[in-house]
Parts: structure tokens; C-alpha cells; sequence
């Protein structure tokens, strides 16, 4: 009898709160089989017990303030529908969830520390020390979720696949530029901006991702020189929606408006895109997007689907470099001095044919310890078959450094001449050259952003031609690819290909030649400066002979690409805690999520910067409402829709009329499901949308309720009215009806007590 009790009270409640059954969250960030309730001020003890007595339910513990329980509720009734029926209850004051807290999320990753865009404490990074509390707050969403089953496609040069910080978060992905299955990174972007997306979290090495366990689906259309076409980036979309992607990764722009990807974002609305906004053009000096001039796409696309990224720093101020636009750009993220994965670059190439060649694109001189020097001497000696009588030529072409004594101790015992260059001149004429089985090269830091100074057009002729006749090369210096890395010598002789310049790594890992040697160059080491800028190389014919260590496969970068991966991430653990949550929902609870900053006012959108927690606790306690619809009455509009929240403090309706857009025209308070809009204008069309707000932010909108066209009279100007949980009083009639409903649960709580009696 009692169950039949709780049933009925459960269906008149909800009848007078004109609603249905709240939807179940997707995710419990409460113990389940528990409430806590408040009960209003009276007969505390009576009350409780009656209300307690009617629902089968069992009060726990009282908790120090007057009226407040913690209570146990009866098995197959869940934490919302008691909440629903408690609120109906006229001797209660509120029930929440018994919320559950968690230790700081703070998680165990090695240079998570370094990531102040997750968690600024206001510590130095590379010699700036940020504003504490300038970042997404990155554990206080993790306190609520970190586990994610979302997947987001990353469209950008690849990745590479082998990284340990990545590897165990991704999915099958696809290479548009070399058509095959294997999405490798020749440029390094793209593995960067998918450490920030989803590097795994709580492993002990390297970084955290935004989202601990998100999936990544690496699709490449970017290729070494970081550059791709539309097609491919519209292949690319349809295989990530077809494989199921909810969000997709856009860290790349152009200044170009391409009606073909506008139409193939436009026609996926229920994934979200998340795009760069730019970094102002050749002068890296931000642009106003608003400015038809200065637009970067697909940043500025007028969708819905679209979140548009702009890049702050660790003071919370718009970077120098980001763009921006108070219409088209949407929110901006921390994307300066951002430290995610790179690829394991190689860094060092052999060449065996009709001559031999070693290739170090980092400086010899810059590998600490002078043992492991000749130990790597002696290898590079070997692969060339030297013997202590042939003849080495050593050429000095560093530009006036005195790194010549690492060559020099190196080759003890060996027979070698030197050759110093002058600076910005020739090296020596091939005359020269054949007179030795080996010549080793190297060029320190030496480098032009114009015209090579080292390994000029001659020398690169002469090399070609010493070779050409069997000589065999040793050639090492930092900068050589990025001098003359797309020259012919280059990529046919030395058989490499110029990957992107300071791939920055502390320890290099030997192999094929070179195996079981190591190389440290960090700048703690013997001397030789400014050594660990070298250029990334990938093999063309030859064999790797040293790659960066996974360990140290990391680097600060700046941009607007950086900043959007941040959001992308947080947009994958929302998705996750609501699953029904649409790519607009999403979007529009990020967007009204954002910490708003007076220095970002006025130059975008939101006017903020994104907050992970904020996002993810306005999901948890303030679920969109749903079920929105309007009924015509006269010439007002009755509204209803269901609240499916639990910590909201009410919830705000927006209006649009025809051909117009949607403008706010009232607020209500918690828990009503009601409102009646009053004064509407003759012959003019209305539609509507509701979502529930706390302190902390707002719920994603409701659905758009249907177009009501307001019939023929005296119409206003304005939108007033007001309502209740049990609709708005309109008659006499409809208010003696509302009363009745009202009071229903309580007449029928009343015979049912005196008949249990």
C-alpha cells in the first residue's frame, strides 16, 4: 500500500508541476540512493517524519543546520524523481544529490607541472611567470569526469602513431595527402595539437590531454611544409563523420572563402567543428575577422557548428599574434607557451651507394661527454672504412666558433688537416677535396634567413662533384635543413628530406649504425652553445642513424593552433557526460561557460576564456530543459517544458519573431515549468527557447518551440506575463482548476493516512 502511495504522489506531483519525468543524467556525479533534504521552518520533527513516512524513505543523519537530513531513499526510486516529489512537498524547503566531491584530480604526469594552461599557479615557464588562475581549471573539471568515449578527429598533418603519450588513445585514422592508411607526421603539428587534445592522462610520462582518454582519429591533409587543399580537407570531414567523430579538430586556416567546405561543414550540424582563428598573417600581428579583408576560414564561417578559437596567454590577455572579431571569433583559449608531443623526430641519416654519406642535422660538438663523442667518431669512422693512414680533411665552416676541438679530440690518432672558412665565404675547391677518402663537414649555428652562408651553391656543387667520385662525407651542423633543406643536393645526395626546424630534444637515441649509443645535448653539458635547435629530417633512400628519445619528445609552441585543440578537448569530456547533448548544446554551453575577462571585452564574442570546470559542472547540475511547447490561449502564448535539472536557479525564455532573432524577455525561478507570455503584437509569429542558469553558468538552450501566429486584435509592444510550475492564472476558471491541482497530493495524502489508520 505504501508503494501505491509513493506511485500516486509521484504522478500528482508531476501533474502539478505541468512536466514529465526528468530524463536520466548521463553521468552520477551523486550517490545514488541518496538525497538531502531541507525542510521548512515549523514542526521540524513531525514534519520530516511524515514526509519521510509517505515516501518509504529513511532519514539517515541529521546535518547541524535545523531541518537538514540526509536521507536514504526506498529501492527503485532514483535520486531525480525523489528530488521531483520532495519539491512537491509544501513542508519542504529544497532536496539536492548527496554531490560527490574527489580529491583534487592532479594528475601524475611528469611535466604536467609545465602545462599552466590546465593549472596556472602562476609558475615560470620559459621565463614568464603567468597569473594564477589564468587557465581552463582543468582539475576541477577532471573532479567530475576523466574518463571519455568521445571522438574527436583531429584533421592535420598527421601524427606520429608510435608516440607512448598518445598511442593508447587512438583510433584508425587516414593519410589524404599519400592515400594510405598510415597518417604519418613529416611536420609536427599535428602530433602537437593531438597531445593537447588528448595526450593520456595519469601515466607517469610526458603531458596531460584535456580529455585523459578521449579517442583520437588522426586524419592527415597537411604535408611537411604544413600545407594542404580543400579536397582533401573535405574527404577528410567525411570520413570523421562517417567513423563517428562528434568533434573535429580545425587548427589550420586561409584567408580564401571556399563555398565547398562551408557546404560540407553546414551539412553535418550534429558534429561540432572547432577552428583556429588565425594568427595574422606574414606580420604575426593579430587581425580583426569581422573585416572581410582580414577573414580566416574556416574560423569565420556564419555556423552554428563552428566554434572559432582565439589564443590568450598566461595572464588571461589576447597574444599578440591571435586574431579576433566580436562577431567571429567565439572564445579564446591558452595558446601561447603550450608544451604538447611531438614526433620523434630523426635527426640523423647514412647513405651507403656509390658514395657514403653521415648526416647529422644537429652539431657534433653539441653531444656531451668525450667519450661518447669518439665512441660516435668511431662508428661514423667505421661506416666510411677509415684506417689511422688515410686522409681526413676537417672543414671549419661554423662561422668563427671554437668548436673545432671537439672534431679534433675526437680524431686522435687518426691523419687530418683542417680547413677554416671565412665567414660567409666558399669552402674549399674540389681541387682539394679529392685529395681525401673522407671529409667532415660542420657548420655549427651558422644560418641565413636569405642566402646560405654555409654550404654555398659552390660548395654544394663541389661536394656533389667529390662525391660523384667516391668520396665519402661526413656533414653535422643544426641548421643545414633549414638553410638549404629544399635545394636538389639536399633531398639527392645527402637523400634526406627537411622535415621543420628546432625540433628541440635534449637526447638523441642511436640506431642501425649507431645502435646502442645515446646523445645528450642538452646545454648543461661541455660547452658548445645553442646546440639544441636542429632541424627534423626524414629519410629519402637512407637509413635512420639517431631520432629524438620518446622521453623527450616534447616542445613549447605558440598559436592560435594551440588554443584549439583546448577546446576541442573540453568539448569531448562534455559530450561524454551528456551523450544527447547536440554539437549546438555543446557549443552553447562552452560558450556560456567562459570566464569573462575585461581584457578579452569587446574584441570577441563571449568577451571570455574557456573554463572546463564551468562547462562540465553547468552539464552536471543544470541539464538543458526539454519537451519546450507552446499553446496559443487567446492572444498569449502558454509555454511548458520539462526540467531536467537539479541545481539550477532558474531558468531564462527568449522569444524570437519571425524573421528576427531571439531576444531574453523573462526570467523565472527554480522549478517552474511554466510561463505565459502576455501583451503579443496582431498577425505577428512567435517562437521560443528556454535553458536553466546557476551561479556558475548556463544549461545549453531547449529545443525551439513551434511557430504560433498571434491572431487579430489589440496587440502590444511587449512581451510580459509571468508563470509558475503549474502554469499562469488566466480566469477565475483556470484558477480554481491550478488550485485544485495544486492541492490534489495533499487531499489524497490525507485520506490515505486516515485509511492506513
Amino acid at each position: 500500500m505504501r508503494r501505491c502511495l509513493i506511485l500516486v504522489l509521484f504522478m500528482l506531483s508531476f501533474i502539478s508541476c505541468g512536466g514529465d519525468v526528468p530524463q536520466k543524467k548521463a553521468s552520477s556525479a551523486y550517490k545514488e540512493g541518496e538525497i538531502i533534504v531541507k525542510f521548512k521552518s515549523g514542526n521540524y520533527d513531525i514534519q520530516s517524519y511524515n514526509t519521510h513516512n509517505i515516501m518509504s524513505a529513511k532519514s539517515i543523519k541529521k546535518l547541524g543546520i535545523t531541518g537538514l537530513e540526509r536521507v536514504k531513499l526506498p529501492q527503485g526510486i532514483s535520486v531525480p524523481e525523489a528530488i521531483q516529489a520532495y519539491k512537491a512537498h509544501p513542508d519542504v524547503e529544497y532536496a539536492e544529490p548527496n554531490y560527490i566531491v574527489r580529491a583534487s584530480a592532479i594528475p601524475n604526469d611528469a611535466r604536467f607541472g609545465e602545462q599552466w594552461g590546465l593549472h596556472n599557479t602562476g609558475q615560470n615557464i620559459n621565463g614568464f611567470s603567468g597569473k594564477a588562475g589564468a587557465d581552463i581549471d582543468a582539475p576541477g573539471a577532471w573532479n567530475i569526469l576523466q574518463v571519455t568515449s568521445v571522438i574527436v578527429a583531429v584533421i592535420d598533418s598527421g601524427i606520429d602513431i608510435s608516440h607512448p603519450d598518445i598511442a593508447a588513445n587512438l583510433v584508425a585514422g587516414y593519410d589524404f595527402v599519400e592515400n594510405d592508411n598510415i597518417p604519418d607526421d613529416l611536420n609536427g603539428h599535428g602530433t602537437h595539437v593531438t597531445g593537447i587534445v588528448g595526450a593520456v592522462g595519469n601515466n607517469a610520462i610526458g603531458i596531460t590531454g584535456v580529455g585523459w582518454s578521449v579517442k583520437i582519429m588522426p586524419l592527415k591533409v597537411l604535408d611537411q611544409n604544413g600545407e594542404g587543399a580543400i579536397a582533401d580537407i573535405i574527404e577528410a570531414i567525411n570520413y570523421a563523420v562517417l567513423n563517428n567523430a562528434r568533434v573535429i579538430n580545425m587548427s589550420f586556416s586561409g584567408t580564401d572563402f571556399s563555398k565547398s567546405l562551408y557546404d560540407s561543414i553546414a551539412s553535418y550540424p550534429n558534429v561540432l567543428f572547432v577552428a583556429a582563428a588565425g594568427n595574422g598573417g606574414e606580420d604575426n600581428i593579430g587581425k580583426d575577422n569581422d573585416n572581410p579583408l582580414y577573414s580566416e576560414y574556416p574560423a569565420s564561417f556564419n555556423l552554428p557548428n563552428i566554434i572559432s578559437v582565439a589564443a590568450s596567454d598566461q595572464y588571461d590577455n589576447l597574444t599578440l599574434f591571435s586574431n579576433y572579431g566580436l562577431k567571429s571569433v567565439d572564445v579564446a583559449a591558452p595558446g601561447a607557451n603550450i608544451l604538447s608531443t611531438i614526433p620523434s623526430f630523426i635527426t640523423g641519416v647514412t647513405y651507403s651507394g656509390t658514395y657514403r654519406v653521415v648526416y647529422f642535422s644537429f652539431g657534433f660538438e653539441g653531444i656531451n661527454g668525450a667519450n661518447v663523442r669518439r665512441d660516435i667518431m668511431q662508428r661514423v669512422l667505421e661506416f666510411n672504412s677509415i684506417t689511422q693512414s688515410d686522409k681526413i680533411l676537417l672543414v671549419d665552416d661554423d662561422g668563427g666558433d671554437p668548436y673545432e676541438n671537439y672534431y679534433t679530440a675526437s680524431l686522435q690518432g687518426y691523419t687530418f688537416d683542417v680547413y677554416t672558412v671565412p665567414f660567409g665565404s666558399n669552402g674549399p675547391p674540389l681541387s682539394s677535396l679529392n685529395q681525401y677518402k673522407l671529409v667532415i663537414w660542420f657548420t655549427g649555428r651558422e644560418f641565413s634567413d636569405v642566402t646560405p652562408i654555409t654550404l654555398t651553391a659552390i660548395d654544394q656543387a663541389n661536394i656533389q662533384a667529390y662525391m660523384d667520385n667516391g668520396g665519402r662525407l661526413f656533414l653535422t651542423g643544426q641548421d643545414i635543413g633549414y638553410e638549404i633543406g629544399s635545394t636538389s643536393f639536399y633531398q639527392n645526395y645527402l637523400h634526406v628530406l627537411y622535415v621543420t626546424d628546432d625540433a628541440l630534444g635534449n637526447a638523441y637515441t642511436g640506431q642501425n649504425t649507431f645502435s646502442n649509443l645515446s646523445a645528450d645535448i642538452s646545454g648543461a653539458g661541455d660547452g658548445a652553445q645553442y646546440t639544441r635547435f636542429v632541424d627534423a629530417i626524414t629519410p629519402l633512400g637512407s637509413q635512420a642513424a639517431f631520432y629524438i628519445h620518446y622521453n623527450d619528445a616534447y616542445q613549447f609552441l605558440d598559436g592560435t593552433s594551440m588554443a584549439t585543440p583546448v577546446v576541442s578537448g573540453i568539448a569531448a569530456l562534455a559530450g561524454s557526460l551528456s551523450g544527447s547533448l547536440t554539437a549546438e548544446q555543446i557549443k552553447g554551453t562552452i560558450l556560456g561557460s567562459v570566464d569573462v575577462l575585461p581584457s578579452l571585452q569587446g574584441k570577441i564574442l563571449t568577451g571570455g576564456r574557456v573554463n572546463a570546470y564551468k562547462t562540465l559542472i553547468s552539464i552536471a547540475s543544470i541539464i538543458p530543459p526539454s519537451n519546450l511547447s507552446a499553446q496559443l490561449q487567446g492572444t498569449d502564448i502558454i509555454l511548458a517544458w520539462t526540467d531536467n535539472s537539479t541545481g539550477e536557479s532558474g531558468f531564462k525564455i527568449e522569444r524570437k519573431e519571425s524573421g528576427g532573432q531571439f531576444e531574453e524577455i523573462a526570467s523565472v525561478n527554480a522549478n517552474q515549468t511554466g510561463y505565459t507570455d502576455k501583451g503579443l503584437k496582431a498577425g505577428k509569429t512567435y517562437s521560443y527557447r528556454v535553458r536553466a542558469f546557476n551561479t556558475v553558468a548556463y544549461s545549453a538552450y531547449s529545443n525551439e518551440s513551434q511557430s504560433i501566429k498571434i491572431p487579430g486584435g489589440n496587440g502590444g509592444n511587449g512581451g510580459g506575463g509571468g508563470g509558475c510550475s503549474i502554469g499562469t492564472v488566466h480566469n477565475v476558471q483556470t484558477a480554481m482548476a491550478d488550485m485544485l491541482v495544486l492541492f490534489m497530493p495533499l487531499l489524497v495524502i490525507v485520506a490515505l493516512r486516515r485509511h492506513l489508520r
